[in-house]
């Protein structure tokens, strides 16, 4: 015979009341046994839980367990390494078969047009103030990176503790210091080769800029073709250390754990995907034929 909805459920809370006690003190014991602290965020929910129909339980512990904890960090290091190489290896692939879908490519047909309307025209002043404006913006970009990595390798090798930080975020149990401080270095180096790409931008920027202006008998070959090849030489390396600014954000989060370091990787993937796909092609545009690879 079943029973009234209300009755099943008194007796369900009776029979918990009289189980609750039983549970604090095997909850209890299993801190004592593990040596942890059985008011723990993670030993509350119980030393293990059993599913049914289940053969082995489950050990929610597993949480504690510097090898479970380490191999779970790595496995969500690669995932994110892997879904940064996945998306760089696309974004090549269609900057090759067909440039005009990413903002680089167009750029880089733009900039033709532009060398050849100066030259043409021979529009000197607008050619200074535009390299102006480029060799500024690159020296600014150049600065910070190279302060931002010395400030980091400073801190890197700094006899401070860096694990307060991570332990109070992090929901995994925080990495050692010895890690954080090569995450450091790691950052540190991403911030140098930011400034290395920088810095070549700038002498493409220099050498495109006394060449513009120049005749066309100076040259061996084509000279708009030779000038607009120079300038989008520097505005690849612009690119590529603006990438590296962007791809710094999940190698910052990476210092308080593997789940931030992820979910650091999706945030700059959905940016990334802004900052170089165009989507459809225009009506009347082409794609640009021999462009240099990203």
């Amino acid at each position: 015979m079943r029973l009234p909805y209300d009755t099943a459920r008194k007796k369900a809370r009776a029979i918990a009341a009289a189980l609750l006690p039983h549970v604090s003190v095997a909850t209890q014991a299993a801190g004592a046994e593990t040596g942890f602290d059985p008011d723990d965020r993670w030993h509350t929910l119980s030393a293990r839980l059993s599913l049914p129909g289940a053969n082995h339980p489950v050990p929610l512990d597993a949480i504690h367990d510097p090898v479970f904890v380490s191999r779970l960090s790595l496995g969500l290091d690669l995932l994110g390494l892997a879904l940064l190489g996945v998306y760089h290896l696309y974004l090549a692939r269609v900057y090759r078969r067909d440039p005009e879908r990413t903002y680089r490519g167009r750029s880089n047909r733009m900039r033709r047009a532009w060398v050849a309307m100066v030259r043409g025209r021979g529009a000197d002043i607008l050619a200074v103030q535009t390299m102006r404006n480029w060799v500024m913006s690159a020296t600014l970009l150049a600065s910070t990176s190279i302060l931002i990595g010395l400030g980091v390798a400073h801190v890197a090798f700094a006899d401070t503790d860096l694990t307060e930080l991570a332990r109070a975020l992090s929901p995994l149990p925080a990495p050692s210091e010895s890690a954080i401080r090569f995450k450091l270095v790691v950052l540190a180096g991403i911030f140098f080769v930011a400034f290395h790409h920088f810095a070549l931008a700038l002498r493409y920027y220099n050498h495109s800029g006394f060449q513009i202006n120049l005749p066309d008998r100076d040259f061996t070959e084509d000279p708009a073709e030779t000038v607009a090849e120079t300038l989008n030489r520097a505005g690849g390396h612009y690119n590529k250390g603006t990438r590296i600014f962007l791809l710094a954000l999940p190698f910052v989060m990476w210092l308080i754990g593997a789940v931030w370091f992820l979910g650091g990787v999706a945030a700059t993937l959905w940016v990334l995907a802004r900052f170089d796909f165009r989507g459809v092609r225009e009506p009347g545009e082409t794609a640009i034929r021999g462009a240099e690879g990203p």
